[in-house]
């Protein structure tokens, strides 16, 4: 008998609905390959619908079939595979990439797809997010991607609360580019939504003085009013750039902010602070028009009332692709830190 057999047709027999029919069919593979091969073309064909039914579900902006997915993965569906060529271009599977979606125009995970979909029922998504990490799908992921894991940071990128709190909670990595992905969203409530999940799950895990120390940076430092590390970093003569002005106008604590913006202000007299900051509130600015347009909600007037009032320039056009949130363009959603401190003042 034959040792192989295409896997649209084991798709075809699993979606058929005539159930004589149906069952007719499986006994003729039953007969005509191993049990051995039979499981592993069943579990093939059962990862190719589950990445294209999640594929789907972000083209026509709905929740994935919970009970669809449900089934493909009692077949065996591996919710660590990755999307490949021939599979998306299958009929069978209802997929193409010829839909004008840059963002989507190339392979991606599971827990990727589902971080992409901010479309679908949150709760859905916690639930198949939850799932996938139980069958042992990897946040970490890097297949792919030279080396930079996906998951998480594009929920980030994408400001999908609902997937990233059920990455997080998961047990994907706080990382500098987390945080720095993080950093990145304008709008307040779900940034600090996003950071009460993240630092919650920080301060259960442990970590070696090396992986804490590369968590802190100065901008992160003043961004949640840890006022000590940041005045011991600023004396000390750490870069500043322009995110740690926008962290300053972030920070929550009215003391904190007082006293790190004097220390600023000596360290980098206050023509050098007043320029750094009116870059910084130009920069946030952009950041806030850009997710308004993505987002497709208002933006907040008070936000660029006071950005405006801390010296933004309205006229700046938006050629720097640090302000990016095209995931097909900028992977990561973080330039690398050579790159920010092209921004930096040493002084």
């Amino acid at each position: 008998g034959a040792h192989w057999c295409p896997l649209w047709i084991i798709i075809a027999i699993r979606r058929c609905r005539d159930i004589p029919a149906r069952q007719h069919l499986q006994d003729v593979l039953q007969r005509r390959l191993s049990p051995k091969r039979l499981k592993r073309l069943r579990s093939e064909a059962a990862s190719a619908e589950l990445l294209a039914e999640l594929r789907a579900a972000i083209w026509q902006k709905r929740t994935p079939d919970v009970g669809l997915l449900q089934e493909v993965l009692w077949l065996g569906a591996n919710p660590k595979a990755r999307e490949l060529d021939d599979e998306i271009k299958d009929p069978w599977l209802g997929a193409s990439r010829d839909h004008g979606e840059p963002d989507l125009d190339r392979p991606f995970s599971p827990l990727e797809l589902l971080a992409m979909n901010r479309e679908a029922d949150p709760q859905v998504t916690k639930q198949i997010v939850a799932r996938a990490l139980e069958l042992k799908a990897d946040p970490e992921s890097t297949a792919g991607w030279g080396g930079a894991s996906r998951a998480l940071p594009l929920a980030l990128s994408l400001r999908h609360v609902a997937a990233a709190e059920a990455l997080i909670l998961g047990g994907a990595q706080i990382t500098p580019q987390v945080l720095g992905v993080l950093r990145r969203i304008s709008c307040v409530e779900k940034r600090k939504a996003l950071e009460a999940v993240l630092w919650k799950k920080h301060s259960s895990e442990q970590r070696s003085a090396e992986e804490e120390h590369d968590l802190w940076s100065l901008w992160v430092e003043v961004h949640y009013g840890f006022m000590d590390r940041a005045l011991k970093d600023i004396n000390s003569g750490t870069p500043v750039d322009r995110w740690v002005l926008t962290s300053l106008r972030r920070c929550p604590s009215d003391e904190a902010k007082k006293r790190i913006e004097a220390a600023l202000r000596r360290r980098l007299g206050d023509h050098w602070f007043g320029s750094l900051r009116a870059e910084a509130a130009t920069h946030e600015l952009r950041l806030e028009l850009r997710e308004a347009v993505a987002d497709r909600r208002d933006p907040s007037v008070d936000l660029v009332a006071e950005l405006l009032e801390l010296g933004a320039s309205p006229d700046v056009r938006d050629a720097d692709t640090d302000v990016s949130g095209d995931i097909s363009s900028d992977e990561s959603g973080l330039r690398s830190d050579s790159e920010e401190e092209e921004d930096s003042d040493d002084s």
